[in-house]
């Protein structure tokens, strides 16, 4: 931009005069940016175009240059674009800040001004801006652009960001004197505190980033406040956060990697204020894009159809902060979280009912590989009976099914070594010689059963020493099957509740398949029930103490209608990638190659803690034999979840699998 021809000659003198006196840098930090040093130069965003990684230099000898959009110039041309300015009123501007008067004919410097042909040094001036208002409020936008203001719990305006339109924006805070372009000395006030204050503290807040996806979203949503804070992804660490202290928060990013990183700063600093924090990530489709919220107002929807869809999103994200009922899926770490919710966003699959296969699958998997020692004779895997409950027309079986699709690729690899085997033995008949041994014919042994009897699994399990897993989508055939050759001198109740202690199986005399004793019998297993069949389970099998072993997962869920679209085939390939990878890296060849595992002293306090608070129940008059004699197994499940989400955190995370540690809310991780 050029200044007006009748500008040109009489400000020159000030021009020159404002480069040597007036810092770039000094002049941005005014402004509320923040420049970082980098060798010589500073580093920080550009002001002509909307960026996320910094790529704007400040020289020594005062220029700038942008590499990201090729933007170039001085003081003068930064005034211009930062504060919406011509290069006139820019000019007159930054004179005035520096004390130069501008006149018709050369510039008259002040009486402070070193001579034009004498070096100088740049003048700090950030003590006295220039005043912008002297009003109540802020000053009015100008040039299209837009400004929020951050209010207190009465209403009053504490101080103001201005969003340009081509995306810039620049604070504005109040002094003695009036409203300067400057961002708020210490730390920052939350953008909606005016928000919290009108809903109740046990509302869920909803924080996301920037001031418009927040208007929208407190728009879309009138029973959470939803805020956010000042100066983006760089400034989460500037901001007072003790409003949302012992509140439950839902933190949604902005979908790319600043903004994924800026969510997990601010979760940490949430939970340091003992707040209940959640991040639901962003859609599938919208990774990498820089989505926001405020983006579904782009989408064509009318607003009610907007406003249908943002609550679905983030519907699950407060039903797991504020419904204790749902399956506590924040054990997992943090990208198994997402896959699983992600599950449920995308195609409506219930993420309680995935994370129960999940954990069942972690365990199996490992098997016998890793144990947690309780006590020197506890030694216990991760073994882990699971049953998903669900009234009629809730999906119980297709989140269990997605969950399993690894499994599925274990046995094929089996299935594969099993046809190399038979080609070996094969060969192997073919050269023996009549008097000679006869090779043993292999077995094919699966990892993963649906339909099998006991003497079929347990020969199985002689090949698979690190454990096996039943998968049955209906678990009552499994129950109902058991001892049908009872009259035979069965005993398979006997041989499944063996199985859950980890006990020794030896074949009886009517099984011929299967002779040699099987150690350490390692069965995990995973199905649904429906709900009409539960009583039926305890009537016909608690007598053995079979239905006290299993895990119930039974959220009170209605049947919803079909959600359109379906989840990125990336995070099937992930989670298809995390399970065969723990597989390869826990082989396990027999008794002699166990690992096992100490709790940590904080573990083991926090285990025995929730261990207490179970005999406690049990001694209440009011607390029947039935759920006495639950609790007094889920004392059993305390060290093998604990187990289990430390074989999540080694498999998702790469985190060392060598003790079980204390999680967060002062929990043995694992114990829910």
């Amino acid at each position: 931009m050029h200044a007006p021809a009748n500008l040109k000659r009489v400000d020159m003198s000030a021009i020159e005069q404002i480069k040597a006196q007036i810092s770039l840098l000094d002049y941005v930090r005014r402004m509320g940016l923040e420049p970082k040093k980098s060798g010589k130069q500073h580093v920080l965003h550009c002001w002509h175009h909307d960026e996320r990684t910094p790529s704007l230099n400040v020289f020594p000898d005062g220029g700038y240059k942008c590499f990201g959009c090729g933007a170039k110039g001085d003081v003068i041309d930064a005034c211009m674009a930062i504060e919406g300015l011509d290069k006139g009123e820019a000019v007159k501007k930054l004179a005035s800040d520096a004390g130069i008067e501008v006149g018709r004919g050369d510039a008259k410097p002040a009486s402070n001004t070193p001579k034009q042909n004498t070096p100088s040094k740049p003048q700090k001036r950030t003590e006295n801006p220039k005043i912008a208002s002297k009003g109540s409020l802020p000053p009015e936008p100008k040039n299209g652009s837009v400004r929020y203001d951050y209010l207190d719990a009465e209403g009053n305006v504490l101080c103001a960001v201005y969003r340009t339109p081509d995306k810039k924006f620049f604070p504005a805070s109040k002094i003695k004197t009036g409203w300067v372009y400057k961002a708020p000395a210490g730390k920052r006030p939350l953008y909606g505190l005016d928000r919290l204050a009108h809903h109740d503290k046990s509302a869920t807040v909803v924080v996301v980033e920037g001031e418009k996806a927040a208007d929208y979203g407190q728009k879309m949503i009138v029973n959470s406040p939803v805020i956010s804070w000042m100066g983006g992804t760089n400034a989460v660490g500037k901001t007072d956060w003790s409003p949302l202290s012992g509140r439950n928060c839902l933190i949604i990013p902005d979908a790319d990697d600043p903004g994924e990183k800026a969510a997990n700063e601010l979760k940490e600093l949430l939970q340091n204020e003992e707040a209940n924090v959640k991040i639901i990530p962003p859609p599938t489709d919208q990774r990498g894009t820089g989505w926001d919220i405020a983006d579904l107002a782009n989408d064509g929807m009318s607003e009610d159809e907007q406003r249908e869809v943002l609550l679905k999103y983030i519907q699950l994200g407060v039903e797991f902060v504020n419904n204790k009922d749902r399956f506590p899926i924040h054990v997992f770490p943090e990208k198994l979280r997402t896959f699983l919710l992600e599950l449920d966003r995308s195609e409506g699959l219930k993420c309680d009912f995935a994370a129960m296969a999940a954990m069942t699958v972690l365990g199996a998997v490992v098997g016998n590989k890793y144990k947690v020692r309780v006590k020197t004779t506890w030694v216990t895997p991760a073994i882990i009976w699971g049953a998903v409950i669900g009234r009629s027309g809730v999906k119980k079986s297709h989140p269990v099914k997605a969950i399993m699709g690894p499994v599925k690729a274990i046995n094929k690899r089996l299935y594969s070594d099993y046809l190399d085997e038979m080609q070996r033995y094969e060969m192997d008949l073919e050269v023996a010689g009549k008097n000679d041994k006869k090779p043993a014919k292999p077995i094919s042994a699966p990892f993963r059963y649906d339909e099998f009897t006991v003497e079929a699994l347990m020969a199985g399990h002689a090949k698979n020493p690190r454990g096996l897993m039943l998968w049955k989508d209906e678990l009552m055939g499994v129950f109902d099957s058991l001892n049908q050759y009872k009259g035979k001198g069965g005993g398979d109740e006997a041989v499944l509740l063996s199985a859950f202690d980890n006990d020794r199986y030896e074949a009886p005399a009517r099984v011929t398949r299967q002779t040699e004793p099987v150690e350490n019998v390692c069965i995990s297993m995973v199905g649904t029930i429906q709900f009409a069949k539960v009583q039926q389970l305890i009537e016909n099998h608690a007598d053995k103490g079979i239905p006290q072993r299993v895990l119930y997962c039974f959220p009170e869920l209605e049947p919803e209608y079909p959600v359109a679209g379906t989840i990125s085939q990336d995070w099937v390939d992930w989670w298809e990638e995390v399970i065969l990878n723990l597989h390869e890296a826990c082989g396990y060849s027999g008794e002699d190659d166990v690992n096992v595992i100490p709790f940590t002293p904080e573990a083991e306090a926090a285990r025995l803690a929730h261990e207490c608070k179970m005999v406690d129940q049990q001694r209440d008059p009011e607390s029947g034999e039935h759920n006495n004699d639950y609790r007094e197994k889920m004392k059993t499940y305390l060290p093998r979840l604990a187990l289990m989400i430390a074989i999540a955190d080694y498999a998702v995370e790469g985190r060392a699998l060598d003790q079980v540690e204390k999680g967060s809310g002062g929990a043995c991780r694992g114990v829910m």
